[in-house]
Formats: structure tokens, sequence, C-alpha cells
């Protein structure tokens, strides 16, 4: 993976966020809604011109998203964008668990063409993203109850900077476990690996 390739995906992931965030701040939720699915279709494209391919958990990502706004915005309902993240994140959690179990890593399905680490690096991180996704559940369950829709999208933007602090620190991991041919962070190269 070049370092164009990862400022491309990092920006393909928060983007969307930062503008729904950002629109529905200054110009209203429904507003918001629609810089979300604009964005999202603008992340997808993006990253196909840079990569020449979608990534899998960005398309993955991007039609969940897509689906749940679009309620929002046909119904004039926050609800369905809103506990989007509550059914993504325990959803997510549990494949993850699940994989962990069965020996098979959705981690390593949807990132394998980014990283290049050691069978016990994808467990470490599949464990760890695991537990935080069901941590992320808990909380978008209790924002939900306790927040209206407009303050729903600053504690969504806490959350998108957490993830991204927490998604750093597992580099720790990709450094530690990486196969012999990756990058020093454990990315995987054009090389075979």
């Amino acid at each position: 993976m070049t370092k164009k390739e990862l400022v491309g995906n990092i920006a393909s992931e928060f983007l969307p966020v930062g503008s729904f965030v950002l629109i529905s701040e200054t110009m209203g939720f429904q507003y918001g809604l629609k810089a979300l699915c604009v964005t999202t279709i603008f992340a997808l494209i993006f990253s196909w011109l840079i990569e020449r391919r979608l990534p899998k958990f960005g398309l993955f990502a991007a039609s969940i998203i897509l689906l749940f706004a679009s309620l929002s915005i046909v119904f004039h309902n926050p609800f369905f964008i809103i506990i989007k993240d509550t059914i993504y994140y325990f959803s997510f959690g549990t494949a993850i668990f699940l994989g962990l179990i069965t020996g098979r890593s959705i981690f390593k399905y949807f990132f394998g063409d980014f990283f290049a680490i050691t069978e016990r690096g994808w467990s470490i991180i599949s464990f760890r993203w695991a537990i935080f996704f069901y941590i992320l559940t808990i909380g978008n369950e209790i924002a939900r109850h306790v927040l209206l829709p407009v303050d729903w999208t600053a504690y969504k933007l806490c959350v998108l900077v957490v993830t991204w602090i927490f998604g750093s620190y597992q580099l720790r991991v990709t450094i530690k476990e990486r196969l012999p041919l990756a990058s020093p962070l454990g990315l995987r190269l054009n090389k075979k690996i």
C-alpha cells in the first residue's frame, strides 16, 4: 500500500462523517444527511480513482450508510441513521467474535489487502476491535436515549476522533506482527507476501 492509498482510505472513511457533522451543526440535520450521502458516494469515487478498485470495507460501510441515511431522509426521521450505528457496531463486533471462534478472521477479509501481518496479529487486532465495537454499541444506545439528534451529531464526531485514536494505536500490533516483506508499519507492499 502506498502513502497515497493510505491517505485516500483515511479520507474516504472520515470525510463523510465530518461533512455530516459540520452541515448538521450549521444547516440542520436533514441537510447533514444529504451531505453524508453525497460525500459517501464521492469517497467511493475518490477511492476508485486512487486505487482503481473499491476497498471491501469501504464499500460495505458506504452501503450501510447510504441505506440508513436514505431512510432517514425519506421518512424525515433521524431514528434510522442514529440506530444504524447501534446495529452496525453490534453486528460488526459479533461478526468479528464469530470469526475468532471459527478461525475465519473477518478483519483479515476486510483489511488483508492493506496489512501484511501474522495470524497472531490478526487475532489480537480482531479481539480488540470486537470489544471496542461493543463499547461503541453501548455508548450509542446511551446517546440515542439521552441526546437530541443535533446533539447526537456532536457525539458522533467524538466517536470518530476516539475511533481514529484507537485505530492508530493498533499500529503497534501491525508493527510488531508484520510479515518480513511488509512496510515498517505492517502495510502490505505491492509485492507478494
